[in-house]
């Protein structure tokens, strides 16, 4: 699983409205298996909180990390753009 540091949402007159907490998981991670990403989103949703958790088809463990065997370049970008 990648989390990635919480962005701050702006308002248009600049007031801070909250923070959206980015969640990325590789379909193939024996660390965090579709169980654990389903209670995690259970968990989130209940703290009604801002966040999105997005699964990446073909993706595993370390796919973020560009000098991981695993690296998956166009999912990593999409992911840092959240």
């Amino acid at each position: 699983m990648v989390i990635e540091e919480a962005v701050e949402i702006r308002t248009e007159d600049g007031v801070a409205e909250g923070y959206l907490y980015y969640f990325g998981h590789a379909v193939e991670d024996r660390s965090m298996p579709q169980e654990a990403i389903d209670g995690l989103n259970k968990a989130l949703a209940k703290w009604n909180g801002r966040y999105e958790s997005e699964v990446f088809e073909g993706a595993h463990h370390g796919w973020t990390v560009p000098d991981s065997p695993s690296y998956h370049s166009t999912q990593a970008e999409h992911a840092r753009k959240i």
